[in-house]
């Protein structure tokens, strides 16, 4: 492995940990650790980053499959947390997978009312409720789109 790729799993891994407590339950607690997660992501995952002036906005991670892509993490940072924030890296993530045609799922809490406003307003819909999830304590909920769907939603050809 290159110094190069050395030093963005390094990267990764520290903004992991320092985030790790903003979700509930903690990234640590589903995937067991972050090092787990880390390599989970390396096996199939991709990682955008989402800049403004050279500093850190958000960060989505998702793993692309043969029947949907699953946004597995979405963190904003606190002072950029606003609508038009969530919309553009989501117009990011679905403009980088320009070859892919099948579904996209998103996950989010019950208790997450801005997320869950924007998804719905993308065209999402909401396939599942996972009532009382063991590990947070609150109702996951799960939406789908055709992803040519959002694309379109977002003039993307």
């Amino acid at each position: 492995m290159d110094n190069h790729f050395k030093n963005l799993l390094s990267t990764l891994t520290t903004l992991l940990k320092n985030i790790d407590d903003e979700f509930s339950p903690s990234i640590s607690k589903q995937e067991g650790s972050i090092e787990n997660y880390i390599e989970r992501i390396r096996t199939n995952g991709s990682v955008l980053y989402s800049y403004k002036n050279d500093e850190l906005r958000g960060i989505i991670i998702y793993f692309k499959n043969s029947d949907a892509i699953d946004v597995n993490l979405l963190w904003i940072r606190p002072d950029n947390r606003n609508t038009s924030t969530l919309y553009s890296m989501i117009r990011d993530a679905v403009s980088f997978e320009d070859d892919y045609n099948n579904m996209i799922r998103v996950r989010t809490s019950d208790k997450n009312h801005k997320a869950i406003r924007v998804i719905e307003k993308l065209g999402f819909s909401l396939v599942d409720r996972i009532p009382e999830d063991k590990l947070s304590g609150c109702t996951t909920l799960l939406y789908e789109s055709k992803y040519a769907l959002i694309r379109k939603y977002f003039k993307i050809n």
